[in-house]
């Protein structure tokens, strides 16, 4: 959730935009599921909402002063996989704790303002790989 909380967005360029008011919703709605789980499987199916709503927000609007790294854990509800998003460029996955907490493939790099105002692809292999656990 501190993702969503450091984005910073010129709301006067999105004021009235419905769009925007859309993702925003989107991304709080699914903020509160993941805070009212019940359990580890309902939370990581929360979770994913989260990010997927977070990274048509992002597409959209940016992320802010500082760049937001998107990872792939392959591993995720049974082999589907799943995405995240956090600020650190090393991965940090949130399916599987400290059990496979390195394991994640980076698929993109969302620039901040601070660092580029473009979005960069980066598909890169990080941590660990996923056929070694």
């Amino acid at each position: 959730m501190k993702v969503l909380m450091d984005f910073t967005v010129d709301r006067s360029a999105a004021q009235g935009n419905s769009t925007f008011d859309s993702l925003t919703n989107q991304a709080l709605r699914a903020s509160k599921l993941v805070a009212g789980s019940k359990d580890l499987s309902s939370t990581r199916v929360n979770f994913e909402h989260v990010t997927m709503s977070i990274t048509a927000y992002a597409d959209n609007y940016g992320v802010g002063d500082n760049s937001v790294y998107q990872f792939f854990c392959p591993m995720a509800f049974d082999g589907e996989g799943a995405l995240w998003l956090q600020r650190d460029s090393n991965s940090q996955n949130p399916y599987y704790g400290t059990k496979m907490l390195k394991c994640g493939i980076s698929k993109r790099v969302f620039k901040g303002t601070k660092e580029s105002n473009t979005k960069a692809t980066d598909n890169k292999v990080t941590g660990q790989e996923h056929k070694d656990h």
